[in-house]
């Protein structure tokens, strides 16, 4: 080995220590490197987060219970979290087209513990929470990194992610907790709220078409 060579290994090994070093310091004072960027990001863009926060407790929900009929694994909740918390953050562009806006703020978003791939896709599931919009993300010149397989599931959790944004349409959390669950062939959404959520049922009621063509299922939707 040249003195060339040996300067330019030892350079390298030693930025290399020190990357390890710090990168060391980060997971010991932020356990959760992805959901601090998150906050960070949805503080900055929404005053109040009550909503995005109901909204993705909601969504967890339905995905813990109904892992028989999507399917997925585990990794793919942690998308959808990051999807559900940033799905309003467009609004702060445009209201009426906020969905679009939201998905490209969070592709250009500094999110980190994600992957490029895993953050195309957090966008795309944000993207579609207000119905499926395959135009807007296969046009891009980054749709080669997305297989069918990654459309099937994105398609999956932003019906999931539409179905939790029905559940507070109105903002007011008049739906405090649900309980889905799996009967024979049908999936049931127990809603328990304050009252007859009228508005959140009416919305519901507009993804039981998209619900049952994505998951083969009827939805059946009842008050607790």
């Amino acid at each position: 080995m040249t003195t060339k060579s040996k300067v330019l290994f030892l350079c390298r090994k030693n930025s290399h220590f020190k990357f390890r070093k710090f990168s060391n310091k980060i997971s010991r004072y932020t356990p959760d490197i992805l959901e601090r960027s998150t906050h960070n990001i949805l503080t900055l863009y929404t005053p109040d987060t009550t909503h995005s926060k109901h909204i993705t407790e909601l969504a967890l929900t339905m995905f813990d219970a109904w892992k028989d009929l999507h399917k997925l694994d585990k990794n793919y909740r942690k998308l959808l979290q990051t999807a559900s918390l940033l799905h309003d953050i467009g609004i702060t562009i445009n209201f009426y087209s906020h969905a679009r806006h939201s998905a490209y703020m969070i592709q250009n978003a500094q999110i980190f513990g994600l992957s490029h791939r895993e953050q195309l896709i957090t966008s795309a599931i944000a993207g579609w929470h207000n119905g499926v919009s395959k135009n807007y993300f296969r046009d891009r010149t980054y749709k080669e990194m997305l297989s069918d397989e990654h459309w099937q599931a994105i398609n999956k959790l932003s019906l999931l992610l539409a179905l939790a944004e029905s559940l507070d349409y109105s903002q007011t959390n008049q739906v405090r907790d649900i309980q889905p669950r799996i009967e024979k062939k049908s999936a049931v959404l127990t809603l328990h709220a304050e009252g007859i959520p009228s508005i959140e049922m009416h919305q519901l009621k507009q993804h039981i078409r998209w619900f049952a063509k994505v998951f083969e299922v009827e939805l059946s939707i009842q008050l607790g």
